[in-house]
C-alpha cells in the first residue's frame, strides 16, 4: 500500500499544559469511536488514538481520543494538537476539509507507534503518523481498487 500519511515529531504533552493552552484554542473532547492497530510496509505496529480537527472559521482545535485511551495515549494526542497550532493543516500534510453543520473542518487521524504507547518513561519527541483517513476506509479503497482490476 501505498505511503497515505504523514510522519511528524511530536513532544508529549501534560494535561496542565493543555489546560494552559485553552486560552489558544485547542480543546480536549470526551473519548469517541475504537481505535485500530495497523502494521505500516516496515512491519512496525501503529494504534490510532484519536482525531484532530480544526475550525477553518475559527481556527479552534479539537481533539477526540479513541477508546480505549490511557494516559500516554492521551499526551501524545495533546502534543499532536499543539503541533496543530504550531503547523496549521494543508492537504500536503496528509489533512483533509470536510463539510459539516458546524462549518467546514480540517481533520486527520492520529496514530502512535504500539511500543511507545507501552513505554512510560517517552523520551521528549515521539514519532507519530498523522492520516488524512483512518485505517479501514485505505484498505476498503485499496480491496476496491484490487478488485476492480482483477480478471
Amino acid at each position: 500500500m501505498p505511503t497515505t500519511y504523514a510522519r511528524f515529531d511530536c513532544e508529549h504533552t501534560t494535561e496542565k499544559t493543555l489546560s494552559d493552552l485553552k486560552s489558544l484554542g485547542i480543546h480536549m473532547r470526551d473519548a469517541i469511536h475504537n481505535n485500530m492497530y495497523w502494521g505500516d510496509e516496515t512491519g512496525r505496529l501503529w494504534r490510532e488514538i484519536g482525531r484532530i480537527t480544526v475550525a477553518v472559521k475559527t481556527g479552534l482545535i479539537e481533539l477526540w481520543p479513541y477508546n480505549p485511551i490511557a494516559d500516554t495515549g492521551m499526551k501524545l494526542l495533546r502534543g499532536a494538537g499543539i503541533e496543530a497550532w504550531r503547523n496549521p493543516p494543508t492537504r500536503e500534510t496528509h489533512w483533509t476539509q470536510q463539510k459539516t453543520a458546524r462549518g467546514r473542518i480540517w481533520e486527520c487521524i492520529i496514530s502512535a507507534d504500539v511500543a511507545d504507547l507501552a513505554d512510560t518513561n517517552l523520551g521528549d519527541h515521539i514519532d507519530l503518523i498523522r492520516a488524512a483517513e483512518d485505517r479501514a476506509t485505505m484498505v476498503t479503497r485499496k480491496f476496491l481498487d484490487d478488485y476492480d482490476t482483477a480478471a
